[in-house]
């Protein structure tokens, strides 16, 4: 009597035994998945910033002045774009440099769509990179020959053949796989907001068109009651902004930060409080690039161009974070209705 029963507890114990390693495999392929994919986005990662290192040092010389990177692009094709055929030795390595680089996007783009192992998102965040590094760039090909070469019989044809036409294709090639993998600007703004740096006291993301608007949260009470996950220590919150001077050089640098990576971001507009004091940052991004003479886009880009030309002089220079805070910062003082 009792052997059918010990051979059914056998069969039972040897059936769970099996399914949980059958559980324990599956766990392990989809972390071996995950290890491939993260692999493969660092790679994809490395790979533009290889690109971005080849542009930064791109150099042309013009009337004993020399000129770096995108400057150095369109110097180069405004003296060379109607330059004769049998003169094109005289290009010299900006030529070379420029075309080398044009052929480094192409196989990337093609990795990226081909790859089974980069899930949609990752896929249209690279692609948006690459986007973006193309656009701050390589696209100033396009505009010179579409703004100085009215007659295309006169465009030097190793000029059109090595430099517009890859152009053409890669900038026809990004829009087409962007189309593709088309991520919401919304998402695309919430994910860049709730990731930069004292993300975990904002409140609340919103994109309306082209406007974002952040919301920090008015204390740390309010941050706490609110907090759905492990919340941040008191002291990481004073830490952040318990002075003057922690609180501007949030308030200066975040915005910016954000409008230099989402290209589609014309306006921010930052609230924030803390005790008996209310700030209010509203940047358009046309006044911005007026005020700091830089463009956006590059200043996403170029870790040395963001850590110069806009940390060293609008952050750490006094005179000028007092300009920039009277043109872009709206400091009140709270008054408390009497009880």
């Amino acid at each position: 009597m009792v052997n059918p029963i010990v051979s059914l507890l056998a069969v039972f114990t040897t059936f769970f035994a099996f399914y949980i390693q059958y559980r324990a495999n599956e766990r392990q392929s989809a972390e071996l998945e995950k290890q491939k994919s993260a692999t493969l986005y660092r790679y994809v990662q490395d790979s533009i910033r290889t690109i971005k290192e080849d542009l930064k040092y791109l150099t042309y010389t013009k009337e004993k002045i020399t000129y770096n990177y995108s400057e150095a692009i369109w110097y180069f094709m405004m003296d060379n774009i109607n330059l004769p055929d049998s003169e094109e030795n005289n290009f010299g390595p900006t030529f070379y440099q420029l075309s080398y680089v044009l052929t480094l996007f192409e196989p990337l783009i093609d990795e990226i769509e081909g790859s089974e192992d980069l899930d949609n998102k990752q896929k249209n965040r690279a692609l948006q990179e690459i986007d973006g590094l193309f656009e701050s760039s390589l696209n100033l090909i396009l505009k010179v020959n579409f703004v100085y070469a009215e007659d295309q019989r006169n465009i030097s044809k190793p000029l059109k053949s090595r430099l517009i036409v890859p152009a053409k294709r890669i900038n026809s090639l990004l829009k087409s796989k962007l189309g593709k993998y088309n991520e919401s600007v919304k998402d695309v703004f919430s994910d860049a907001v709730f990731n930069m740096k004292h993300a975990a006291f904002i409140k609340s993301a919103r994109l309306t068109g082209t406007r974002g608007t952040v919301t920090f949260y008015k204390s740390y009470a309010e941050y706490l009651q609110n907090s759905k996950v492990s919340p941040q220590p008191e002291s990481s919150y004073n830490n952040s902004f318990d002075t003057e001077s922690k609180r501007i050089k949030v308030l200066v640098t975040e915005p910016v930060r954000l409008m230099s990576r989402l290209p589609f971001l014309e306006r921010i507009i930052f609230y924030f409080h803390y005790e008996e004091k209310s700030y209010v940052v509203d940047i358009e991004r046309s006044v911005l690039e007026d005020h700091i003479e830089l463009d956006l886009t590059e200043l996403g880009i170029d870790k040395e161009l963001w850590r110069d030309e806009f940390l060293g002089k609008f952050v750490f220079d006094r005179k000028l974070l007092e300009q920039f805070v009277r043109k872009f910062i709206r400091i009140n003082q709270v008054i408390h209705a009497a009880e």
